[in-house]
């Protein structure tokens, strides 16, 4: 159809295929429009991108501070249009290795969005490239594998009622003027409230906007009464 791009019918097919095999039909493809845009050429780029059965990346990410804090609000933002499968080159595309603090804080976002992926061009992405913190990315990364169970749950919401598995705070506090102005925080379903760290520093803070009711911290414990700001240093 004119105007709609090509991907989503190449996506289909895809599906379609595995389908076909008895399999469920998923694909994965850049996000807005595939490769032919490159350089000008072909069909420009899309607003929307194909959401029926598709993984969505969003290309060849840098690496940066700035980059990571956008790929946090922009995992947030395209949930709110229907693509809740979003991923991105966690620890960035291009660069070769990093340093323990930008590896580790790629690794702690991507262990609570839909979809964790390292992937680069031949870079340095596993735990024992990094013997300072390998013990703690192997934590987050076996962490991940036991959310297995609720990360399940939460796609069954998708493919059922359409409920993203990241959610801006405003999904569920849309009447608190902080559900809209903490961005790059967000809920990862309903019980899992994700704060993360986008600054640069084997030690750094965060503030955390925690909404009303009783909160945990995961990783020591304390019990939180909401609603109230904190700042916590990682």
């Amino acid at each position: 159809m004119k105007g709609l791009p090509k991907d989503g019918w190449i996506n289909s097919l895809y599906a379609k295929d595995a389908k076909d095999q008895g399999l469920r039909g998923f694909a994965f493809s850049r996000i807005g429009e595939g490769y032919q845009s490159y350089g000008g050429k072909g069909q420009p780029n899309t607003a929307w991108a194909e959401h029926r059965s598709t993984v969505q990346f969003t290309g060849d990410a840098n690496l940066s501070w700035e980059m990571l804090a956008f790929e946090i609000k922009y995992t947030i933002l395209v949930a709110n249009i229907g693509m809740p499968y979003i991923t991105h080159d966690l620890c960035s595309f291009n660069k070769d290795s990093l340093k323990d603090d930008e590896y580790m804080r790629h690794i702690q976002f991507g262990t609570f969005q839909s979809i964790f992926r390292l992937h680069s061009d031949h870079g340095i992405r596993l735990p024992w490239n990094y013997p300072n913190v390998k013990n703690h990315a192997q934590d987050f990364m076996r962490l991940r594998h036991s959310l297995a169970p609720y990360i399940y749950s939460l796609s069954y919401e998708v493919s059922t009622g359409g409920m993203p598995l990241v959610r801006g705070m405003y999904f569920d506090y849309p009447d608190s003027p902080e559900a809209y102005l903490f961005e790059k925080q967000y809920m990862f379903g309903e019980k899992i409230l994700i704060s993360p760290v986008i600054t640069p520093g084997a030690n750094a803070n965060t503030i955390v906007w925690f909404p009303e009711g009783t909160w945990t911290n995961f990783f020591t414990k304390e019990k939180v009464i909401g609603p109230i700001k904190k700042i916590y240093f990682k």
